[in-house]
């Protein structure tokens, strides 16, 4: 098996990634990246410093992936000129009982919402 893929993200990518998400009881917020792995997709980042957000595959991606994708997502946001991110992680992820080990600190308890903004076309 070789190692993840991370690149920014084409407008091809949005169904594969969207299908693939779904698939895994997730939602796209905003990716940025595509994260693949023998051209499957396996997660993406979403990078808006300070913001971050991330989907791994929960079937397709390993604790040593994980690790491996984290320092690529570090790098990512530190080459943006951020010194630190915030990245939103469900309660019941997988990951929570490990976020102190991966150098996260901070353990917030929030809701994320999201609001989508309409803006009709002017009045003619």
């Amino acid at each position: 098996m070789s190692h993840p893929c991370v690149r920014p993200i084409l407008p091809r990518d949005i169904e594969p990634l969207q299908t693939a998400a779904a698939a895994d009881g997730h939602q796209l917020v905003y990716p940025t990246h595509i994260l693949t792995r023998d051209n499957a997709v396996i997660g993406y980042f979403s990078i808006k410093p300070p913001y971050v957000n991330v989907w791994l595959h929960t079937k397709a991606i390993r604790a040593r992936d994980t690790v491996f994708l984290l320092g690529i997502l570090d790098a990512l946001v530190a080459q943006s000129g951020s010194a630190d991110y915030i990245m939103l992680c469900a309660p019941d992820s997988p990951f929570v009982p490990y976020l102190s080990k991966l150098g996260f600190t901070h353990d917030y308890t929030a809701k994320l919402v999201v609001k989508k903004l309409y803006h009709p076309e002017p009045p003619q």
